[in-house]
């Protein structure tokens, strides 16, 4: 059961799943902030630089492990 939930944790998919959530409700709240023309800084434009970093880094582990995947099968061809 621990293996699952750690599969499921350190998943790819999840961090991205979770990184645009919390750029979606964080957006949401930059625009209705916008749209009250109170323009000033709240927890939510942390919220949505966060999940931006953790999307980048995501991404970038994704191209990696898939960049070594390949790099794998090509030595194992040779």
């Amino acid at each position: 059961m621990i293996e699952i939930l750690s599969k499921i944790a350190n998943s790819h998919f999840t961090n991205i799943f979770m990184a645009l959530c919390l750029m979606c409700t964080s957006g949401y709240q930059i625009y209705g902030q916008i749209q009250s023309d109170t323009h000033q800084l709240g927890a939510h434009h942390g919220v949505a630089i966060y999940g931006l970093i953790l999307l980048i880094k995501e991404f970038l582990s994704m191209v990696q492990t898939t960049d070594k995947a390949i790099k794998h099968l090509q030595s194992e061809k040779s």
